[in-house]
């Protein structure tokens, strides 16, 4: 049916025609979206810079809520701006910490 094909190929949302796709793009409900709609929808942000982050890129993930960028200036301590990327972390007011003692001199300012 021509009339249904057209109309799966349509944004689900923006109603403009589906031209490029990334994986996983249809998975919500399983009807389509352009990538605009998608990312805007759908899309995890980075808990740091609140950007995008796409599906193609490297991320750290906590707890399926909060994720990063896996760059000095995202994935980064609080307090101190120390790179996280394979250290351990404590995760205190929703923000991630190198050290106990940067989350008392964190506490400590607000």
């Amino acid at each position: 049916n021509e009339y249904l094909r057209l109309f799966q190929e349509l944004c689900n949302q923006s109603y403009i025609p589906v031209t490029e796709s990334r994986p996983g793009q249809d998975s919500p409900g399983s009807h389509p979206y352009c990538l605009d709609c998608y990312y805007r929808n759908f899309s995890k942000k980075c808990a740091a810079c609140r950007e995008v982050i796409d599906v193609q890129d490297k991320c750290i993930q906590f707890n399926n809520e909060f994720y990063w960028h896996i760059k000095a200036t995202c994935f980064a301590c609080t307090q101190c701006r120390k790179y996280l990327n394979n250290e351990k972390f404590i995760m205190q007011f929703e923000k991630p910490f190198c050290s106990r003692q940067c989350v008392l001199d964190f506490s400590d300012t607000q």
